[in-house]
């Protein structure tokens, strides 16, 4: 079964997919079929319903995940189309790290926090940080303090970037000294130093 099938059945019952049984759809069928993920999206925009900014999203994060460049013109198009989300910055940052682009990684970033309607997750500041960690790059320490300035809270994959890398670990033995990380990762650190 695919998600052409399920749509061509759908519509013999009388029920023809929407925008939103389509993306669903998608987002099922396609993941582990790759060229399926495309051919969807692709008769979504010729035949309907019309990919709505939820669409163009796992579109746009299937591209990112491959490290595939076609993501820039999914953006491209997608610009012409919808508002960017917040959705749509972390899937870039997310491509930003699989390509290892520091340069883009900050440019996107900077172009999210100039939507001041968008704020930054812990998802965003992961994405961010998984670009600059495995280097030990020195702007490790400023993204990590930036996040705590806005009281985001680093979580179990903030940890696990972290822990790995020299830089990392200096972040969060800063922030387990100053008692900005949760308990439980303040205890987390606290074993693997004594394994060290």
């Amino acid at each position: 079964i695919n998600a052409e099938y399920m749509g061509h059945q759908m519509t013999e019952q009388g029920l023809p997919p929407t925008t939103a049984t389509s993306t669903r759809a998608l987002t099922a069928f396609a993941k582990p079929h790759d060229s399926e993920t495309v051919r969807l999206f692709d008769s979504m925009k010729v035949d309907g319903p019309a990919p709505d900014i939820t669409t163009y999203t796992i579109l746009l994060s299937y591209y990112a995940g491959k490290g595939d460049s076609t993501v820039h013109a999914v953006l491209e198009e997608l610009k012409g189309l919808f508002e960017l989300n917040l959705e749509v910055f972390n899937t870039m940052l997310k491509y930003c790290a699989v390509i290892s682009d520091k340069h883009a990684s900050l440019r996107t970033f900077e172009e999210l926090k100039m939507k001041p309607e968008l704020v930054p997750t812990i998802e965003t500041y992961n994405a961010l940080l998984s670009v600059f960690a495995e280097s030990g790059d020195e702007l490790v320490f400023k993204i990590f303090e930036e996040m705590n300035a806005y009281g985001i809270k680093a979580d179990r994959s903030t940890f696990s970037l972290l822990i790995k890398h020299k830089k990392g670990l200096e972040c969060l033995r800063s922030m387990a000294e100053r008692m900005l990380l949760l308990p439980e990762l303040a205890e987390l650190l606290a074993l693997v130093e004594a394994k060290s």
